[in-house]
């Protein structure tokens, strides 16, 4: 695959552009801080002995089935949870098939993993989109960040958070229909 060598200058911005991209920063610190009380750590229990014991069958009744989870649905859902989740998992395969490592840069954008995260417009001349609110230095550190499915997720989150879905032109073109 071809990637083209993108150059990034920098304008100076405005006062209300400082204070957006400032304001922007703040929310996705505050957003983080609290992601570990969600997605912390989970201590299992240690098996101390294990004992074989002799079993017989005894009939029960049917299990209720359990759901046959596509892939990254689970995670779209306990993410964005049920409702959001759903429309979530839609604009996913609208935007990038289910892929993680889909990647779409050109001269117009560069959308990176499930939920086609944009960090720049025109080359780097125009907006800089989403590119303050992922972290790394660097176009590649950004793109491998974003290709980590929990990670693009999260910054989606984030974004439907402050927008809605209409980032997404899946969502406002409405091709995620066809994925529900």
């Amino acid at each position: 695959m071809r990637i083209k060598q993108i150059t990034f200058t920098k304008k100076k911005l405005k006062f209300w552009d400082k204070f957006w991209i400032v304001l922007g920063s703040i929310e996705f610190f505050i957003f983080f801080c609290f992601m570990d009380l969600m997605f912390g750590d989970v201590e299992t229990p240690e098996v101390v002995s294990v004992e074989a014991q002799e079993v017989t069958a005894t009939p029960t009744a049917t299990p209720t089935p359990t759901r046959n989870w596509k892939p990254y649905e689970e995670l779209t859902y306990k993410i964005f949870g049920e409702k959001d989740g759903k429309v979530a998992y839609a604009i996913m395969g609208c935007e990038s098939n289910y892929s993680p490592t889909r990647t779409h840069i050109d001269e117009k954008e560069a959308s990176i993993g499930l939920m086609q995260i944009n960090l720049i417009k025109g080359n780097g001349e125009g907006a800089w989109v989403h590119w303050d609110k992922v972290p790394g230095e660097t176009l590649e550190e950004k793109i491998e960040w974003l290709k980590v499915p929990e990670n693009n997720l999260l910054i989606a989150k984030f974004i439907k958070g402050s927008s809605g879905f209409y980032p997404w032109s899946c969502f406002s073109k409405k091709g995620y229909l066809k994925y529900l």
